[in-house]
């Protein structure tokens, strides 16, 4: 396919990009303001084939459009003018490069004679990402010979197909610029048929059959085997084709809640309760031969110890997966196996059942961390702590529903409690943790898929980092943020090393006595306060609804979600 401009500025190559764009699959572009980006902001907004947003804060912008490049499966673009705009996407870029969801990053820059010599809005951008991201490139500054144009072209090719490349992950472009950067009054800016573009086929993987047939042989040899699912967009068509493959073979599929898998037959959702207080005793029972793990990070800190201590010489561990690099969180791994989990289920469907005396031993043990659970909801029934809230969240969500949670209690709450049952797709930042993005990743969602519902589940002050995520003028009828207020970070009054410090309330904990309402107010958010368990009810309701454009902020105190929290591991 080829596109031409017919323009009389020196800019030709940068009206090229968005052209370029849409032809590798770029639906959505996030642009943040600014004087020497102004020739991407035309370049794009005039290629009316692309739907452009304007988001101001470039940290938020960078989240929201990785949360539409995940909300769509396309590449995403964003593009800011120079100097610190483009530091402010460092957490999204990590962020995306560990969860491999492809990203386009253009940012403008001045000349390279004028890095280091004090100019206004420069700092060195050339590979400022550089140890998060899949590539980066530079554009000439000179583009006035055909070469040049030739090298811009090829270098905006390949930035998009390797974003889109397995594993997928941001890309960055760095583009130096000399004014002008307008085009004069009566200029003509037209967009004309006879563009480059370069496609990129990639073949399916498949393992190969001689490497095939050794892993079925240590297979055999295995008695208790396990699989480890970690955060993951798992399709429902593959949900099903794991969970029927673990059935059939007896296998426990252990599962956190940003897995997607907590509706596989098998799944065990429980063990970050049970495995913090296992016996020595107990031990053997649930001690793997085989461990296959595939997708990414895990939030069980109690799976993780477990399986790094029970290993023992004959172990095998396989990671099922494409990555850039060699991840061996448990440190055990013995062999990667280089396709997807679809592909590798496929291929291993006649493997041999196992005897399901092992998985019962598993099952036997969620079911009394179930029972557990139960009580301690029972007992605190009346009492407004975050588990509570948290299942009562869960209970009211409709079918369909993307649930975004926050990194430190709110993922670790729902983790408990799990989504077994439930048709949810859930979403969070634990490729980094941070505190930072949730709101606006889910923005990013709510825009560019007004047909589907998004409930944020948050502590305070993630939500109150990210307020940044309201300030727009773009319409979306489908966000319901849920926030757990409880003054405070949490987290550290629940971890025994900070909360056993008499500095811990200040500076770690955080204290503070913010609320939402003036926020949802300036936003135009309705607005709804909880601090009994008859508001829970009317908060349900409203979740119900699915009537989005809603703050529901619920008060709990941080001395009962201690008291709680410490039950579950008693």
């Amino acid at each position: 396919m080829f596109y031409i401009f017919t323009l009389p500025m020196i800019l030709k190559h940068i009206n090229q990009i968005p052209v370029i764009a849409e032809a590798h699959g770029a639906k959505y572009a996030v642009l943040s303001p600014g004087s020497r980006v102004a020739p991407l902001t035309l370049a794009f907004t005039r290629y009316k084939k692309i739907e452009c947003f304007t988001l101001s804060d470039e940290r938020s912008a960078a989240f929201a459009a990785m949360g539409m490049a995940e909300a769509s499966s396309t590449p995403v673009v964003i593009a800011c003018t120079s100097g610190t705009a483009a530091s402010n996407y460092i957490p999204a870029v990590t962020e995306a490069y560990y969860r491999q969801i492809p990203m386009v990053i253009l940012t403008a820059d001045r000349p390279p004679e004028w890095i280091d010599q004090w100019d206004g809005q420069t700092i060195r951008q050339n590979n400022l990402y550089s140890n998060h991201i899949k590539r980066s490139f530079e554009l000439p500054v000179d583009t006035s010979h055909e070469d040049a144009q030739w090298q811009s072209n090829r270098i905006i090719n390949e930035a998009f197909i390797e974003a889109k490349k397995h594993p997928c992950g941001p890309v960055h472009v760095n583009i130096p610029l000399r004014e002008p950067f307008y085009p004069e009054p009566g200029e003509n800016f037209k967009f004309e048929r006879k563009v480059r573009i370069i496609e990129n086929g990639e073949i399916t993987r498949s393992i190969p059959l001689n490497i095939l047939s050794d892993l079925e042989k240590k297979y055999k040899e295995s008695r208790n085997v396990l699989i480890l699912a970690g955060q993951s967009n798992i399709s429902r068509e593959n949900q099903e084709k794991l969970s029927d493959w673990a059935r059939r073979k007896n296998i426990p599929v252990i599962t956190d809640i940003i897995s997607n898998c907590f509706n596989v037959d098998t799944a065990i959702t429980k063990a970050d309760i049970f495995l913090k207080t296992l016996k020595e005793s107990e031990f053997n029972k649930l001690n793997p031969d085989l461990i296959i793990s595939f997708g990414k990070s895990i939030i069980s800190k109690n799976t993780k110890i477990y399986l790094r201590l029970r290993i023992n010489r004959k172990q095998e561990h396989w990671y099922v997966g494409i990555n850039e690099f060699l991840s061996d969180p448990l440190q055990n791994l013995t062999k990667t196996i280089d396709v997807e989990i679809d592909q590798f289920l496929d291929q291993t469907m006649d493997w041999e059942n196992k005897d399901p005396k092992y998985l019962k031993s598993w099952q036997a043990k969620e079911e009394k961390a179930e029972a557990k659970l139960n009580s301690i909801l029972g007992k605190n029934g009346e009492t407004l702590n975050e588990l509570s809230v948290s299942k009562a969240i869960l209970q009211s969500l409709p079918e369909n529903t993307n649930l975004h949670l926050a990194n430190s209690m709110p993922v670790r709450w729902v983790n408990f409690i799990s989504g077994k049952g439930r048709n949810l797709h859930i979403i969070a930042n634990r490729g980094t943790s941070g505190i930072d993005g949730t709101i606006s990743t889910a923005m990013g969602h709510s825009i560019v898929k007004s047909d589907k519902y998004n409930v944020i589940l948050t502590g305070d002050l993630s939500f109150f980092y990210d307020r940044n995520s309201l300030w727009h003028n773009y319409d979306y009828k489908n966000l319901c943020i849920v926030i757990m207020n409880n003054r405070s970070g949490g987290i550290f009054g629940l971890i025994d090393g900070p909360s056993r410090q008499p500095e811990s309330n200040e500076w770690f904990e955080t204290r503070q006595m913010l609320t939402a309402r003036n926020i949802a107010r300036d936003h135009k958010l309705q607005y709804f306060k909880c601090t009994t368990t008859t508001h829970i009810a009317e908060a349900k309701e409203l979740i119900k609804s699915s009537s989005g454009r809603i703050i529901i902020e619920i008060f709990t105190e941080p001395d009962h979600n201690k008291k709680v929290f410490k039950a579950l591991f008693q």
